[in-house]
């Protein structure tokens, strides 16, 4: 059996207009505004939110002895890594590669840290050593591979 084109548009064309046409004689508008105005009565009121004084305050920070210990691990691994690229970068003899590889550290130290450090009260002094030790990680960080020491 061979398909024309135009059996195809006709029969198209015949499914189209075979297709019902609202049949009552109103417009969409007038539909609308009959169903807007017949029921008023469903409008509901939103409940409104407690407010905020009768949330109670909750401690997120609760960690025991042995967290307080992993994270002071955490930070003296960090700041020895910074230490020991500080003595590298100072021998005249040490290689990229070895430097590199403590970029590396310095990096995944500060991933390490950040959660430390966001944890750690205002105005405690560990905060403010942290940050800068994360400050100056992550600037020599990019010194290094923006090419400053080659």
């Amino acid at each position: 059996m061979k398909i024309a084109p135009y059996d195809l548009l006709n029969n198209i064309n015949s499914k189209k207009a075979s297709k019902s046409v609202n049949t009552t004689g109103q417009n969409f508008d007038d539909i609308l505004r009959n169903q807007l105005n017949s029921n008023p009565s469903h409008v509901s009121q939103t409940a409104s939110p407690p407010p905020m004084q009768s949330i109670s305050k909750t401690d997120f920070l609760l960690t025991d002895d042995r967290d307080k210990h992993q994270n002071a691990e955490h930070v003296e691994r960090f700041l020895d890594t910074l230490e020991t690229y500080q003595k590298q970068l100072s021998e005249p003899s040490a290689s990229l590669k070895d430097l590199n590889m403590l970029v590396s550290q310095m990096e995944a130290g500060v991933n390490t840290v950040m959660p430390i450090l966001d944890s750690l009260p205002d105005g405690n002094a560990l905060k403010d050593i942290i940050n800068r030790a994360a400050v100056t990680s992550t600037v020599e960080v990019i010194k290094f591979n923006r090419g400053d020491y080659l």
